[in-house]
């Protein structure tokens, strides 16, 4: 099956209590992170920058773990803290096929987000006694948001 690249910013609050940043995708009507398809010649970290600016018009630069030089010809890239394999099926002429999704869990300061419409019906920063009433993936539900929640 075929597989796209994505990376995924779950950005927490660096104050208490935490709070993650997640909007309502139009289409999915799912809550999710900002996130996405990385672009040709784009690596995840690269793609996360992109996504997170576009998605929520924040430079999560600054508060990004640094790629280190290793020497001159190679470069060590940050480690996600989640490689998701997720099925995606088809819908209208988009075929089935696989995201091999980057999830990098990063604190910043609660910022006032902006969200392009097309994308997303809403986007909020939740609390812990937010996440029941919301519409979430397991893998959000189950593995990300309780380890956020905990910091």
């Amino acid at each position: 099956m075929v597989k796209h690249y994505t990376s995924t910013a779950v950005l927490v609050t660096n104050t208490t209590p935490r709070k993650v940043l997640l909007g309502l995708h139009q289409k999915l009507q799912m809550w999710l992170p900002p996130g996405g398809h990385q672009e040709e010649n784009e690596n995840p970290f690269e793609c996360l920058i992109r996504e997170v600016y576009e998605e929520a018009g924040f430079d999560v630069t600054p508060y990004l773990p640094k790629t280190q030089k290793l020497d001159e010809r190679v470069n060590s890239l940050p480690v996600p803290d989640y490689l998701f394999e997720e099925p995606i099926p088809a819908r209208g002429e988009k075929l089935e096929h696989i995201h091999m999704d980057f999830v990098y869990v990063i604190e910043v300061p609660e910022f006032k987000q902006v969200f392009p419409e097309r994308e997303y019906a809403d986007m909020k920063w939740v609390g812990k006694e937010d996440v029941d009433a919301l519409a979430l993936y397991s893998n959000i539900k189950e593995i990300i948001l309780p380890r956020c929640f905990s910091f």
